[in-house]
């Protein structure tokens, strides 16, 4: 039976929480659970429900499918991590090629520790992108190296394939479980405001598109961003995004949105190492401070503007037309800071572009921001709940047989 000072030394030198927070090692520690397995003991049996992560301390095992052996894992390695967020069945058996020792770590654990330490996730997302990243070169290398035997071979390469494909498409539903983790829950939002709704329809299993929200200081601070890129780059992108407004916001207690923004656009600079690559990634973001005890509404926003209804009028409150990221040569000094009066019944709208650059309707047409302002000022009667499924329902006949063609995201504020 290991300390815990000895399970945190052995979690710091594994891969996926090597850059864990000694704070969060230590949560993750006293809920692991330690396990003995004999040599040719099966751990885990095909079929049977996924709710762990193993690491192995000491030992040997081979993960196989019946005879068919996919790996041999040693000291370090672990397997299982899918199980951290879902409890689907196993898709492989695994067994104790010698006498070894494990460290469990249940997904309810994992939970917990996501829940107390958000920025977990920043930190093990571009791990399993690597790990992604560096199976799908062994499979390149395997295929170069055996490309004369590919006839009497074809029948194993299938599954070997099949198998990497399921491997692939279960780490991306991993990712949307973890991006899903880190973003506000939609009841956080309506806490705070009771009329209010997020329309959120990924492109793909994850989004380059998300939302975030904060409270502190006496004031509720929204944005809606949409990311360069959808599905698992930008859903990389957008957990930078997050993390990033968090250490802004609740770190360095700034809640000034121009300011926040103009934050934002250095940290992603300097996380990408923007001043020396060409990696030009970046999001669009709308980002709004409500401070609801003076009445007042500060905004602004990196290329997506606010829409405000108030006395039954459409008001367009224009953003800055530059992203946050990269390294443009025009950008302002500083992006600029609108504040608005509030009144009761005021309708505040966050989008992305996603909506409005729908193909759709009989045409294959946009549906384009025009529709959709049009379509706000004639539901602003209309409770938050009921413009939501008024623009879901919209969206959804529009679009008919066309593709999805990128994440949307809306959200809708009544104060």
């Amino acid at each position: 039976m290991l300390k815990t000072s000895e399970v945190i030394s052995f979690l710091h030198n594994t891969a996926m929480f090597s850059n864990l927070s000694q704070e969060a090692l230590q949560l993750l520690a006293m809920n692991i659970r330690y396990k003995d397995v004999p040599a040719h003991e099966i751990v885990l049996n095909k079929g049977d429900a996924g709710n762990s992560m193993y690491i192995v301390i000491s030992g040997q095992v081979q993960i196989h499918d019946e005879q068919h052996v996919v790996t041999t894992l040693n000291a370090g390695d672990y397997f299982g991590e899918l199980s951290l967020l879902d409890t689907e069945v196993r898709s492989m058996s695994v067994t104790a090629v010698t006498d070894s020792s494990l460290l469990e770590i249940t997904h309810n654990s994992f939970y917990l520790l996501i829940q107390n330490h958000p920025n977990v996730g920043h930190h093990i997302i571009p791990e399993l992108t690597k790990r992604m990243r560096e199976q799908s070169k062994q499979i390149i290398v395997q295929l170069k190296n055996k490309e004369a035997e590919l006839q009497e071979l074809v029948n194993q390469r299938t599954m070997q394939l099949q198998l990497k494909n399921k491997e692939i498409v279960d780490s991306i539903h991993y990712a949307k479980h973890v991006q899903e983790a880190i973003m506000p829950s939609v009841h956080l939002i309506e806490k705070h405001f009771k009329d209010s709704f997020v329309l959120y329809l990924p492109k793909d299993i994850v989004s380059g598109d998300f939302y975030w929200m904060t409270h502190t200081e006496n004031k509720i601070l929204i944005a809606a961003a949409d990311c360069t890129g959808h599905g698992v780059s930008g859903a990389l992108m957008s957990m930078l995004g997050v993390s990033l407004l968090d250490q802004i916001v609740n770190g360095k207690k700034i809640t000034t949105p121009s300011e926040i923004l103009n934050q934002l656009h250095i940290a992603i600079v300097e996380a990408l190492h923007q001043q020396n690559t060409q990696i030009n990634n970046g999001m669009d973001i709308c980002l709004c401070c409500f401070d609801l005890e003076n009445n007042v509404l500060q905004f602004s926003g990196a290329n997506r503007p606010l829409i405000q209804i108030a006395n039954g009028e459409l008001i367009m409150i224009a953003a800055d037309k530059v992203p946050i990221g990269g390294t443009q040569i025009d950008r302002p000094a500083t992006y600029t800071n609108h504040v608005i009066t509030l009144n009761v019944g005021n309708q505040f709208y966050l989008t992305t572009d996603g909506y409005a650059d729908q193909f759709g309707g009989e045409a294959g047409k946009k549906l384009m921001t025009k529709k959709l302002k049009e379509m706000i000022v004639d539901m602003r009667e209309l409770s938050m709940t009921e413009q939501k499924k008024y623009l879901e329902n919209y969206f959804n006949t529009w679009k008919n047989k066309y593709e999805q063609v990128d994440d949307v995201l809306v959200i809708g504020v009544c104060v």
